[in-house]
C-alpha cells in the first residue's frame, strides 16, 4: 500500500501527534476515517468503530516520520507501507 504525502499535509500536520501528523493526514485524504502513525507502524480504519489494519512503515517512511516529528524540513513524497504488521491486515 502507498500514499502520497502532499505539501498541504506537511503544512497542516502536527509533529508528534499520531493522528494529526503529515502521514496520518495523507491517509485521511486517501479515504480512511482514522489513521494513527507511530515510528514503526500505521493503523488504518476503513469504517468508524471497525477494527484497524496495521501496516509496517518502510525504512524510508520511518525516516520521514522521524524527520517530521523532529520538525526538520521534509518534502512531499510517496510513502510505501510494507507487509501487514503482527496485528493483521485489512
Amino acid at each position: 500500500m502507498q500514499v502520497d504525502v502532499l505539501q498541504e499535509h506537511i503544512d497542516e500536520g502536527i509533529p508528534g501527534e499520531e493522528e494529526a501528523c503529515a502521514l496520518a493526514l495523507a491517509f485521511l485524504g486517501a479515504g480512511f476515517v482514522r489513521a494513527s502513525v507511530d515510528t514503526e507502524q500505521v493503523q488504518l480504519w476503513k469504517v468508524e468503530g471497525g477494527a484497524p489494519a496495521t501496516y509496517d512503515l518502510s525504512r524510508e517512511a520511518q525516516c520521514f516520520v522521524a524527520a517530521f516529528d523532529n520538525q526538520e524540513d521534509v518534502l512531499p513524497e510517496r510513502i510505501v507501507l510494507t507487509s501487514p504488521g503482527p496485528r493483521g491486515g485489512p
